[in-house]
């Protein structure tokens, strides 16, 4: 019959729909499965002209119910059935997933670098105190220079300076031929005269210095070249470097006894100079004292001496005789050298270093060498032991006697001594 193929073609297409249906169903995540589906069975009766549909619950199909449910299960888990399920979408998901997965360690990262971006400020706070508790030198210097040009100050012909209210004078400003330094100014002692304070003065011929000067810096009067005489006084202690340097009018002068040093050079080049009282607790004779003092006939050496410097006495042509006194230890190199006039010598046995470039010079008029009391030219006081280097460099030497009872002379004791034709050496030299 026509109508029982047509209910069953019917019959198979609404049982196509429902298994359709069925499969795409989607069930909430965590809902279980139902054991139960709905199908169709197709109940046929004879004479009846249409078929009669019953709804059968059997295991394993889906009735139409059940779809309805799981279509509000889909509304329910829509958020998740709306995702793509292509593998284009599932790399997608991968990688946006990946993404907010470095957004996220990015973020991490960032947020974990924040505090040591909060520690380099911290760093620069801690860094910005230390300019100042650090004083910076460069800025002390123009305190300092102006604590100086305040420290500066003239009263009448005298500048100076003023520390622990004493008075240092530092230039003379006048034009006067006779000049007495005052003992006050300004109402404090003057002390000290500075380094050159009176330096190529074209005026003055005489100073007086005042009582209470301890001390007179490096070439304070050098190059005075009308300073005839000085008057220095008591209580002054040192004197310093070429303090007189090329005054060459000063004929005399007296240095105080309570006068300790004296600086090298110090009346270098005063070709005028004939007489020098030196002072009587003096030490040392520095380098070149008197040296090229073409006037100074006559030397006395005070017994406090223990040392004379290089050069201290050359090329002084008037110095006929010296003599250097007990106490005396160390001889420099070129003491007497140029001293074309200087006939008479006498050291004394204290005297045991000598420098290896001889003591004498060259261009004296000393020809002999002998004990004290010998009458040679250079009389020596050794009994013992020549020390080294005791006659080195006197080409001027002819002869030299040892005295009886030396046992020892030293090593070139009298190498290059190129005119020395006779030595007496006795039995006792061994």
């Amino acid at each position: 019959m026509n109508w029982k193929k047509t209910a069953n073609l019917f019959l198979s297409m609404m049982l196509a729909f429902s298994t359709m249906m069925s499969e795409v169903t989607v069930f909430a995540e965590g809902e279980e499965e139902p054991e139960e589906f709905v199908t169709e069975e197709v109940i046929e009766f004879e004479g009846s002209e249409e078929p009669v549909i019953e709804e059968v619950t059997e295991t394993g199909e889906t009735e139409e119910p059940v779809i309805e449910e799981t279509t509000e299960a889909e509304e329910t888990a829509e958020p998740e059935v709306t995702e793509p399920v292509t593998e284009e979408n599932d790399e997608t998901d991968v990688i946006a997933d990946e993404d907010e997965g470095s957004e996220e360690e990015i973020t991490d990262a960032a947020e974990s670098e924040e505090p040591e971006q909060e520690e380099e400020p911290s760093e620069q706070e801690t860094a910005e105190p230390v300019p100042e508790e650090a004083e910076d030198p460069s800025e002390e210097i123009p305190d300092d220079e102006e604590e100086t040009a305040e420290s500066f100050a003239v009263s009448g012909d005298y500048q100076y300076t003023l520390s622990n209210n004493t008075v240092t004078i530092t230039k003379y400003l006048g034009t006067d031929e006779e000049v007495v330094i005052p003992s006050v100014i300004d109402g404090h002692s003057v002390t000290a005269i500075g380094n050159s304070a009176f330096a190529e003065d074209e005026n003055i011929t005489i100073v007086t210095v005042p009582n209470g000067v301890k001390s007179i810096g490096d070439y304070a009067f050098s190059s005075t070249d009308y300073l005839e005489k000085i008057n220095l006084p008591d209580g002054l202690t040192s004197i310093g470097e070429g303090t007189f340097k090329s005054c060459i009018s000063l004929v005399s002068i007296t240095i105080p006894d309570s006068v300790t040093t004296l600086g090298k050079e110090l009346f270098y080049y005063n070709p005028s100079l004939e007489e020098v009282k030196l002072p009587a607790n003096l030490t040392a004779i520095p380098d070149r004292l008197f040296y090229h003092c073409y006037s100074l006939k006559n030397i006395d050496i005070p017994k406090s001496v223990k040392s004379i410097g290089d050069y201290a006495f050359a090329d002084n042509e008037s110095l006929e005789e010296i003599e250097i006194p007990d106490g005396v230890t160390t001889f420099g190199a070129y003491l007497f050298s140029k001293c074309t006039n200087l006939s008479k010598v006498t050291i004394p046995a204290s005297v045991t270093k000598i420098s290896n470039s001889g003591a004498i010079g060259e261009n004296t008029n000393l020809k002999t060498a002998g004990p004290i009391g010998s009458g040679s030219d250079i009389e020596f006081g050794w009994t013992v032991t020549i020390p080294e280097n005791a006659f080195i460099h006197i080409p001027t030497l002819t002869t030299a006697e040892i005295p009886y009872g030396v046992k020892t002379i030293g090593t070139s004791a009298f190498d290059y001594c190129e005119n020395l034709t006779a030595v007496t050496i006795p039995e006792t030299v061994k």
